[in-house]
């Protein structure tokens, strides 16, 4: 079907999961945007001596945390005979959100490995970057604190088809990276980001004092 021509082209919410073990970045654009998103910031004020609350001395940024729940469904897909979708229902996408929670297979075959060389002290693998990005004003290095998938349709090989997933993360600042990683950039981006958005609501809310008060 031939979409309107006059339909806003509307951006994905996408998640990236990159680096670590992982050779191939990992992407999944959501295939039909949340119709809510939920924010939390809570301020991070210095503790200084007996004083409960914190002084006005910052020593961070926010702890923002971010909760969604999106929708991912092979209707379309089936509909349209995709062999994919046919074969597999959704599972592959709900597979690339979970191996953003799991190491690889290859990193745990090479920590058995090693033991079985005698190695004294095993590394952990270093985990994939995660980046959630939620249009060009937000992109942000996260970490999935917690992921629920209630799947509401399978086919007739138990494949899910249709699926409802809810997941809770955390935003990285500068103070979760070195200066040499990429997460560190991508978090001091978003806060720059968010310095200029808040000079143009400056700029905007002054304009409209000096206009309502020239109208009286």
């Amino acid at each position: 079907m031939t979409p309107y021509p006059n339909s806003p082209h509307i951006l994905k919410a996408a998640l990236i999961s990159m680096g670590g073990t992982i050779p191939v970045p990992r992407l999944i654009l959501l295939q039909y945007n949340p119709a809510e998103l939920t924010r939390q910031l809570h301020p991070d004020f210095e503790k200084t001596g007996d004083t409960p609350t914190g002084t006005n001395l910052l020593a961070g940024p926010a702890v923002e945390t971010i909760q969604m729940t999106a929708r991912i469904s092979a209707v379309d897909q089936l509909e349209s005979n995709d062999a994919t979708a046919m074969a597999f229902g959704i599972h592959p996408q709900l597979a690339t959100l979970e191996m953003m929670l799991f190491p690889t297979t290859s990193s745990i075959v090479q920590s058995l490995a090693q033991m079985a060389l005698g190695v004294l002290e095993i590394v952990p693998p270093e985990s994939p970057l995660t980046v959630f990005v939620w249009g060009p004003q937000r992109v942000l290095p996260v970490q999935i604190t917690s992921y629920s998938v209630t799947e509401t349709m399978h086919d007739t090989r138990l494949n899910p088809i249709d699926a409802n997933v809810t997941m809770d993360m955390k935003v990285l600042t500068y103070q979760d990276f070195s200066p040499s990683q990429t997460g560190f950039y991508l978090y001091l981006a978003n806060l720059a980001e968010r310095e200029l958005m808040s000079a143009v609501g400056t700029v905007q809310s002054g304009a409209s004092i000096i206009s309502g008060a020239l109208s009286l």
